[in-house]
């Protein structure tokens, strides 16, 4: 793209705090929205003054806001209730000063560098443990920018640390979603109507919420578990909210229970916080009050200890519960995070955390800069920027990651060229920032995002199809975040058509637009809100579509103009009530993106269709197209039933199309301490029951992983689990008496390092040295560096070596017997040369080049600059239509040709040779028919 059409903004010429500070006069506290910005931007700026769950921070923090303000001492009681409220719950940990928003498709490069704002954001999956129908996982997530008071320091966060906030008298409900972020939730204008007793959410979130007590049964809620309000997921499930009695505050609310639609659920438990003024989570039931986990704190109310139930050994005495540890500094910051012990790491695996508050004031402080990984080695390197006067200021500008670094340029852009011709402003599609990334191999690509930190463009200078070229990927994106065009550097264009634009269609007349705000919308009932992640439609299509700059116009548009003998178009349906998939379109007979418009009579024969129980959403049948055969009769009722559950939705009975029955059991309900913790997990899975009764058999441990497998001839695997769930033997029983294992050993970074299997015969008899040995070493990214196999005196290994370039890619490879191999990377680290034999007379080298969209193009294989050249064309939709083969002396010896249904299908190939130097003559040719199964 050409400079000019982007104008550019390195400095920021006035704070965010003055730019606030001045629309809160400009609108004469009017907007209560804007003080809680306010608020929120001087604890961001200010983080040392919020840092402390005490409550005694309150009041001198209103003081110094007020002051900000400007605000005489007595002026505006309601706006000082206003600021007192929100600082409360900022200093409490009830309020998040997030500028996040809950928009899909925001856009993360690098190592999860949130590229239009250089926020960094760093995510862990710390405890997994199977519910048997609602599982577990407990993860944190850390964001630079901003300033949370969390759970687990400042400016971390998990997922279920989940709270309410009623504010304005009920008109709003602003929601901590568990990942340092906060959505707001408005209440309908046509509430206390059917079908709008609902707070709409904003876009990008499709979840609903509503009084629990007063209109729990309108949205299918048998109980309401005594709580106040539900947050509604589109499959059913509910959040059940209950009010913190505690808080001073009777407008917030934490959650209470989790539950989907089958009656799985996660139990949460609180008691009263160290501050006194607040309630902290002290539990969490999984499904099951047999499976739990306990959290413990310190006493600023920060998670130092998660522990489960499983029993474990300490000290050869049986205890029970894992623990996972956490560590914090005295700035509040946490440093380290611990695994449960194991046998060869008995004092557990931890991960450290370096930050930057030490060193700076205000908001560059708690800035995480370094993470040593378990085994003890710098894993990433952040560098944020630290001149106030640039829009580099405390964003990403350098991440080293591994050997390789990469470099962040940033700027605030305005499309000076304007809209595209008779295209009504769409803020989707309005450049708003660029970023310029250095990559690790030095290789820099040119971001462009809209408002919302969707990337709209992506671009590049580098080689393709051998030529030197400028390469341009567009995106375009409907209010929610969802994707729903793409350009390709060739021209390749998809689109695709979610309900929310379906609704935005059928209202047109109404002067709707894509970028419309619809949440007050008089037909936007809950159900249909709900509904609005469901993707409707893709469309690929054939005439390639080439814009200069942002001309790309609006897809929503494009999908009026479909070409539906050329392009390919797959439509979905959709039910209302749990938003399960109905039916799946056949692309060969697909005429229309829009679910709203007939088709014809073939489209409805080749629908796949998905049947579900009324009562609980679950799959009850698939329905497969009836298929016309090759003697004219035709196959009917191919169809999969899903013919039994268990009171949690589990499957019990599968009849696949063929007829052949499944059946599944699971482990019973029982009060036997040591066995309760197993209630529903699988037990036993027998194929053809009344036939061949093919039955395998499984035992587990108390949190569901498998340590014994009996298979249908009898024989037994057995697995060795430790505490962190790896396997670390397996023991197969070939026949009575003689046994088989596998040994695994793994390093402090949770890779498996050593590997031991027995070698014998079939009667048990150790043969060559009995055992095999594999070892496997890692660099700094977790490579493979090099791995050998052998016996385990070490004399006769052999041994494998690679190595990576800056950017993880691996570059070099020495074989066992000396053989190397190398590989070369272009731009866009696709493979460009790779030579066999490196240094050695026999030396290979095969050559590549790909077309702007890195598909493979051409292939040379060659020895001595002499060998044979292969050249491939393809079609819009990414297949090979074309393969031409050259000899030595670049002759053409070969040509084939391939055409494809809608579906992919291969349906013509045709082989020719050349027949004079301009014709060719035919040697080979099949055509291949599809039934409607493809």
């Amino acid at each position: 793209m050409s400079e000019a059409l982007l104008n550019g903004s390195h400095l920021s010429s006035q704070s965010k705090l003055d730019e606030l500070r001045q629309e809160v006069h400009e609108n004469k506290f009017q907007n209560l929205d804007e003080i809680r910005q306010f608020v929120n931007r001087y604890v961001t700026a200010y983080p040392d003054k919020a840092t402390g769950k005490s409550i005694s921070l309150v009041g001198e923090l209103v003081g110094n806001i007020r002051s900000e303000l400007g605000l005489a001492s007595n002026a505006q009681p309601g706006i000082t209730n206003i600021i007192t409220d929100h600082v409360r719950d900022l200093v409490l940990g009830r309020a998040q000063a997030s500028e996040d928003t809950a928009r899909w498709a925001v856009h993360h490069a690098a190592n999860q560098v949130k590229m239009y704002s250089g926020q960094f954001v760093y995510d862990a999956e710390d405890i997994f443990i199977d519910g048997a129908g609602l599982d577990f996982l407990f993860r944190r997530t850390y964001k630079s920018q901003g300033f949370y008071n969390g759970p687990l320091g400042v400016n971390w966060d998990h997922n279920y640390n989940l709270w309410l906030r009623i504010l304005d008298g009920g008109k709003k409900i602003v929601r901590l979603i568990g990942g340092f972020q906060e959505s707001a939730y408005v209440k309908h204008d046509r509430y206390h109507e059917p079908d709008f007793n609902y707070w709409v959410p904003p876009p990008g979130e499709h979840t609903v919420i509503f009084d629990m007590q007063a209109h729990a049964a309108d949205f299918g809620i048998q109980n309401a578990h005594n709580c106040d309000y539900g947050l509604r997921l589109p499959d059913g499930t509910v959040y059940f909210y209950e009010r913190d009695l505690v808080n001073p505050d009777p407008n917030l609310l934490y959650i209470k229970r989790i539950e989907d639609r089958l009656g799985n659920y996660l139990e949460f438990h609180y008691k009263l916080a160290g501050s006194g003024s607040s309630s902290r989570l002290e539990s969490v039931d999984i499904n099951n009050p047999a499976r739990y986990v306990t959290l413990e704190y310190d006493a600023l109310d920060r998670i130092i200890a998660i522990k489960d139930y499983k029993p474990i050994k300490l000290d050869d005495q049986e205890v029970i519960g894992r623990t996972w540890r956490y560590i914090y500094d005295d700035y509040g910051d946490l440093v380290a995070f611990t695994t449960p012990g194991t046998d060869r790491y008995p004092q557990g695996l931890t991960e450290r955390y370096i930050y930057s508050t030490p060193y700076y004031t205000g908001e560059l402080q708690h800035n995480l800069t370094n993470v040593y990984d378990t085994a003890g080695r710098l894993y990433l390197e952040n560098e944020f920027g630290t001149d106030t006067g640039l829009l580099s200021f405390n964003r990403i500008v350098r991440q080293r990651e591994g050997n390789g670094e990469r470099y962040f340029e940033y700027e605030d852009v305005s499309l000076a060229t304007g809209l595209p011709t008779g295209q009504p402003e769409i803020e989707e599609d309005i450049p708003a920032f660029q970023t310029v990334m250095v990559r690790r191999n030095g290789h820099p690509v040119h971001y462009v995002y809209n408002k919302f930190g969707n990337l709209i463009a992506r671009e590049e200078d580098a080689w393709a199809s051998g030529v030197r070229r400028w390469l341009v990927t567009h995106y375009r994106y409907n209010r929610d975040g969802a994707l729903i065009g793409m350009i390709s550097p060739e021209g390749r264009e998809t689109l695709y058509l979610y309900d929310r634009d379906e609704f935005i269609r059928v209202h047109e007349a109404q002067g709707l637009i894509a970028s419309s705000d619809i949440r007050q919308h008089k037909d936007l009932e809950w159900k249909t809100r709900l509904s609005f992640g469901n993707r409707l439609s893709i469309v690929r299509r054939k005439q390639p579509q080439h814009f200069l700059a942002f001309q790309f116009p609006n897809p929503l548009s494009e999908l009026d103009n479909i070409n539906p003998k050329d392009d390919i178009i797959v439509k979905f349906n959709y039910e209302s009530t749990y938003q399960n998939l109905e039916s799946v379109s056949h692309p060969q007979h697909t005429k229309s993106p829009y679910t709203g418009l007939l088709e014809d009579i073939e489209y409805n024969r080749t629908l796949t269709t998905f049947v579900h129980y009324p009562s609980n959403g679950s799959l009850k049948t698939i329905k497969y197209p009836n298929i016309k055969q090759a003697d004219g009769s035709e196959l009917k009722n191919i169809e999969e039933h899903f013919l039994g559950y268990d009171g949690k939705g589990r499957l019990t009975k599968h009849e696949d199309p063929t007829g052949t029955l499944t059946e599944l059991a699971y482990f019973p309900f029982s009060t036997d301490p040591s066995k309760a913790p197993k209630e529903g997990y699988l037990q036993s899975q027998t194929i053809d029951p009344n036939g061949v009764n093919l039955q395998t058999e499984y035992q587990v441990n108390a949190v569901g992983v498998a340590t014994n497998t009996k298979l249908p001839k009898g024989t037994t695997i057995e697995f060795g689990v430790n505490d962190l769930n790896q396997v670390q033997k397996v023991t197969r029983t070939l026949k009575l008496g003689v046994d088989y294992e596998t040994r695994f050993t793994y390093c402090r970074n949770m890779r498996v390092e050593r590997i031991e299997r027995d070698v014998q015969d079939a009667e048990g008899k150790p043969l060559w040295s009995g055992t095999e040995v594999q070892f496997f070493h890692y660099d700094e990214n977790d490579n493979i560096s090099s791995e050998q196999i052998g016996s385990p005196d070490f004399g006769n290994h052999l041994v494998t070596r690679h190595t990576y370039d800056d950017g993880d890619l691996r570059v070099a490879t020495t074989l066992p017997r000396g053989n190397r191999i190398r590989i070369n990377y272009d731009e866009r680290r696709l493979p460009e040369k790779i030579r066999r034999g490196v240094g050695s007379p026999e030396a290979t080298d095969v050559e590549v080049s790909y077309d702007g969209d890195g598909l493979l193009v051409e292939q040379k294989e060659q020895k001595d600059d002499h060998g044979l050249k292969t050249e491939f064309t393809y079609d819009a939709f990414e297949r090979v239509i074309e393969t031409r083969d050259y000899d030595e002396q670049e002759n053409l010896y070969r040509l084939i040709r391939h055409d494809y249904d809608k579906a992919g299908n291969l349906t013509t190939e045709r082989l020719f040779i050349p027949d004079g130097s301009s014709t060719y003559k035919l040697l080979y040719h099949a055509y291949h028919l599809y039934n409607e199964l493809n």
